[in-house]
């Protein structure tokens, strides 16, 4: 448990962006002008070009800024972790930190914020722009969904 205390109290999240070592002739689409935290995983490129901008536009490819992702992680990890441990939790913290190990699945960090929202200080919510946490529950569910539609099959893989 204190590694991931450790770990928690120095979340600090990467600029956003794909790997930049990513080559040219790598199956892995690379979307300019559009830019996606290190420690997800990219998406393929078989992924129809349409079915992308539709994630986009509903906010499926969205992460939260640092103060309200930092929240959420240790809502999670204080909260839903112990009763529900999906993840490696070493693992899965030193990646967001360090971009160390496999990287996480978009689908699984939009449901671990999703249920981890219902424990957030509610103030970390506002400050983000939400008028509520029902709103802000309501954002991070609907990401979540999109991400496990059929046409969104290439990111809901862990």
């Amino acid at each position: 448990m204190q590694n991931t205390e450790s770990e928690l109290s120095n979340i600090n999240v990467q600029d956003l962006g794909f790997n930049s070592n990513m080559e040219s002739t790598s199956p892995l689409l690379q979307i300019p002008n559009r830019r996606l935290p290190s420690y997800i995983k990219p998406l393929h490129c078989s992924m129809d070009g349409e079915d992308v901008d539709y994630l986009w536009r509903t906010g499926a490819f969205s992460i939260p800024e640092d103060p309200l992702l930092n929240e959420l992680l240790r809502s999670y990890t204080t909260f839903v972790h112990p009763s529900l441990p999906v993840v490696d939790l070493n693992d899965f913290l030193r990646m967001i930190n360090h971009n160390e190990g496999e990287p996480i699945s978009l689908i699984l960090i939009q449901v671990i914020m999703f249920t981890a929202s219902a424990f957030v200080d509610a103030s970390y919510l506002y400050a983000a722009g939400f008028p509520s946490r029902k709103a802000a529950q309501k954002a991070l569910y609907r990401r979540a969904k999109v991400c496990n539609q059929p046409s969104s099959s290439e990111i809901a893989t862990t």
